[in-house]
């Protein structure tokens, strides 16, 4: 696991977080990713938030 930085969402951004959804027993939970962009959205069943609304 790591961290990464940008204004644009790369596919590798999700890798990790569809492996942990894979071994982790609470799938009920959608996993988070926070960029730093502008929009709010959902992909790979991630939700994706820009880094203002924190």
């Amino acid at each position: 696991m790591g961290a990464k930085s940008a204004q644009t969402i790369a596919p590798d951004f999700f890798e990790n977080l569809i492996y942990w959804r894979k071994v982790s027993d609470n799938v009920s939970v959608p996993a988070a990713l926070i960029y730093g962009g502008e929009l709010s959205f959902k992909r790979s069943e991630t939700i994706v938030y820009p880094w203002f609304v924190l």
